[in-house]
């Protein structure tokens, strides 16, 4: 469960764990949807949170992924008004996105963000050539 979850001990990993199980737990009666559960618990894993920040953004990721999900689902309904499925098909929007900076997030995180390296001096010398200017990658991107 520590593992999954990222977490550094048992109690950031029951907290971690207790804040994915109440995504399928909602209302606060009858029985948990267990099949839910594990699939939620599963998401986390494949996310492979390696610390409790990432074990937090990684349960954030999923609760995020499935609300929007469902507000494009709830978009869909036959009987739905026009006025229901700009709602949902909004609110789904601005879900995604913010799944995309949290995927952002993680990468920056985990150090696999975009780098950039700005280069202050440069000396050529006599008979020497340079490039003056911005210069982009070359073909694909390398």
């Amino acid at each position: 469960m520590i593992k999954t979850m990222g977490a550094s001990d048992l109690d950031a990993a029951e907290a971690l764990m207790n804040d994915v199980c109440n995504m399928k737990f909602v209302g606060g009666e009858g029985d948990p949807d267990v099949k839910g559960i594990n699939e939620l618990l599963a998401l986390v894993a494949g996310i492979a949170p390696t610390d409790n920040i990432e074990g937090m953004l990684a349960s954030q990721m999923v609760a995020v992924h499935a609300m929007s999900m469902d507000c494009a689902r709830r978009s869909m309904f036959v009987n739905q008004t026009f006025e229901g499925k700009q709602l949902y098909l909004n609110s789904s929007i601005k879900l995604m996105r913010t799944y995309a900076a949290q995927m952002d997030a993680l990468n920056k995180h985990r150090g696999k963000g975009q780098q950039k390296m700005t280069v202050e001096h440069v000396h050529v010398n006599e008979g020497g050539q340079a490039i003056i200017g911005n210069v982009e990658g070359g073909r694909n991107g390398k």
